[in-house]
C-alpha cells in the first residue's frame, strides 16, 4: 500500500514491505496507517525551504496484529522538478 501526499516541493511515500517471516499460526494480519493534519512550519523563513518542519499525525490500526510494535521513519530528501 502506498499513501502519497505532496506539501510544496516534499513529498512523502509511506510504503508497506512485504519481508520474508515465519510461518504465522493465527492467520494474516492486516495494517491500516493513517496520515492526517499535515502541517509545515517554515521556521519563519518563508524564502528558505532547507530549515523547514512538517508535523503530521499517524494512526496504525491492525487486525490480528501483536500487542505492541515498533516503526521506523526515515525521511530523505527529495527534489522534485515540474
Amino acid at each position: 500500500m502506498n499513501l502519497p501526499f505532496q506539501i510544496a516541493q516534499i513529498r512523502v511515500v509511506l510504503k508497506n514491505r512485504i519481508l520474508p517471516a515465519f510461518t504465522s499460526c493465527s492467520g494474516a494480519c492486516v495494517i491500516n496507517a493513517v496520515v492526517s493534519n499535515i502541517t509545515c512550519d517554515n521556521n519563519g523563513t518563508a524564502t528558505n525551504t532547507n530549515d523547514d518542519r512538517f508535523f503530521f499525525d499517524l494512526e496504525v490500526t491492525g487486525f490480528n496484529t501483536s500487542a505492541s510494535y515498533t516503526f521506523y521513519l526515515i525521511i530523505l530528501p527529495e527534489v522534485i522538478v515540474r
